[in-house]
């Protein structure tokens, strides 16, 4: 291990500023305390682990060696416990308990294991593996907690990734969280560097550690620069749950609108999704499931949006500038007259008069 004086005075200088990031983020009382537990957990964790670099001597390794290498089993906690992170943050399930564990195996393994054999050859209890399989040990333990971290960090951003697109359905305004896009940026880089040091110390004929542990403090750095932002924008943990989105191809909504766009379907007042999905030749099971997950709305509301648009199309020509707004609402597939009010609302955000104020020809008809 690389000793140096500065070295240990940067890593207690991390342990205590951890600790403090640690205490503050419990503090706090967000509603979504999960997300707060797991990070913390995170960073108190990895401020134990400088905390104990920062006190290691070369000559407590005949003594101690399975207890030095306890500390390497946080490099199995880490992507877990982001992944854990990261569902809670958006508020998704994580998964039940009994399922949960399974996560923290490759970690108990690495303590059970790896590291105590390792450790019973390292201080002379045993015998039976050479310096060059325990160094093979090493790099197992190594690209294991690479390949955890890498796996972790693309489930994570699969599950951001549809949070963002049912956000954008859900939403008009940008998704808050703007710290989500360098978070996993920096990670995959990180990961990249740790992987190409990795692979350089396989090729040498005797590990050289420099590079791993400039990247875990790098790392150790990433996730406290994460609960920095965290404690600066609070409101990234208030992000609401929404609804559970499912993946349709293009293709089908695609199918559906340009169907709406050229027959109009939606001008017929009497329209169920029953005759939509038979003109689809679709079930209506599935049409109602593209309606909702597509485009974020039910067949009523659906259709009440093709008609509003309708509505504004001939209330904006002037072909049209001598009918009653009611008689064009009409004429747009709505049958009454609160239908028409209600699903105009809901579609523009405004009433119709508030709508178009600008163009006051009609505003005698809007009143």
């Amino acid at each position: 291990m690389i000793q140096s004086h500065w070295l240990d005075l940067l890593l207690s200088a991390g342990a205590t500023l951890g600790i403090f990031i640690t205490v503050v983020l419990w503090q706090k009382m967000p509603s979504n305390r999960s997300a707060v537990q797991y990070l913390a957990s995170i960073i108190l964790l990895l401020a134990l682990v400088m905390l104990l670099r920062a006190s290691y001597q070369p000559q407590m390794v005949q003594t101690f060696a399975e207890i030095l290498l306890l500390p390497d089993a946080i490099l199995f906690l880490i992507g877990p416990h982001l992944y854990f992170f990261t569902r809670s943050l958006l508020r998704l399930p994580l998964p039940e308990t009994p399922r949960r564990w399974w996560h923290y195996l490759p970690a108990a393994i690495h303590v059970l294991v790896f590291n105590t054999v390792v450790g019973l050859h390292l201080n002379g209890t045993l015998s039976f593996l050479d310096e060059q399989q325990i160094n093979l040990i090493f790099f197992l333990i190594e690209g294991g907690a690479i390949v955890s971290l890498v796996t972790y960090l693309w489930l994570s951003l699969g599950d951001c990734r549809h949070y963002r697109v049912a956000w954008e359905q859900q939403f008009s305004t940008p998704l808050p969280a703007r710290l989500l896009q360098p978070f996993f940026i920096t990670g995959f880089l990180l990961s990249a560097c740790w992987m190409a040091s990795f692979l350089g110390n396989m090729l040498r004929d005797k590990p050289e550690y420099t590079a791993y542990f400039t990247l875990w403090f790098v790392l150790v750095a990433y996730v406290f620069f994460l609960g920095c932002q965290i404690l600066l924008h609070p409101e990234w943990l208030e992000l609401p749950k929404l609804k559970t989105l499912v993946d349709i191809p293009q293709s089908v909504q695609d199918r559906v609108e340009k169907h709406m766009l050229k027959a109009k379907p939606h001008l017929d007042p009497a329209l169920k999704i029953g005759d939509l999905a038979d003109t689809l030749d679709m079930p209506k099971h599935e049409l109602s499931k593209v309606l909702n997950h597509a485009f974020g709305k039910n067949f009523f509301d659906y259709v009440n949006a093709h008609r509003t648009q309708e509505f504004i199309a001939l209330r904006n020509s002037p072909r049209h500038a001598h009918l009653h707004i009611f008689d064009l609402a009409f004429q747009a597939g709505f049958n009454s007259r609160t239908a028409f009010n209600r699903a105009f609302r809901k579609e523009t955000g405004f009433t119709p008069s508030e709508f178009f104020k600008d163009n006051p020809q009609h505003n005698n008809e809007l009143s």
